[in-house]
């Protein structure tokens, strides 16, 4: 009967267990610790952010902070504070500032080209009329 034990028989060592489980815990501790160093210079360095913004915001004052912020800006001039438009000024104010205002030369050669088409907005020329008429005429809608 002994012969049917298997020869690799492993004996249980608790050392050898608490030994590993100490390793591990190890591992874990250090990993949390790198962790807290990463999270302490990520705050640190926002901390080190916020008290310089706070700083440019208080280091200058008056004419000097206006001068500061034309050269922050590339020396681009503060656009003018102006009554802003209403109604159809509005519009037109909007069309210029985009570039699509009509010009005169513009609005002359889409009036013309309007009338050369025959669909333009207002009164009909008088030869049209009469055509219109003849035409209902020919076919019995006038009386």
């Amino acid at each position: 009967m002994i012969s049917a034990v298997s020869g690799n028989i492993s004996v249980y060592k608790p050392v050898q267990r608490t030994v590993e489980a100490a390793m591990i815990q190890a591992d874990a501790i250090v990993t949390l610790e790198e962790n807290k160093e990463i999270i302490r210079t990520t705050i640190a360095a926002k901390t080190v952010e916020d008290q310089r913004q706070k700083y440019l915001q208080t280091e200058y004052v008056g004419p000097a902070r206006e001068a500061a912020r034309l050269a922050a800006l590339g020396g681009a001039l503060a656009q003018q504070l102006l009554t802003q438009h209403v109604g159809p000024a509005r519009a037109e104010a909007r069309l210029v500032a985009l570039g699509k205002a009509p010009n005169g030369a513009l609005a002359l050669q889409s009036d013309a080209q309007d009338l050369r088409s025959g669909c333009y907005a207002g009164p009909k020329p008088v030869s049209v009329i009469q055509a219109d008429q003849q035409y209902r005429l020919a076919l019995g809608v006038l009386s």
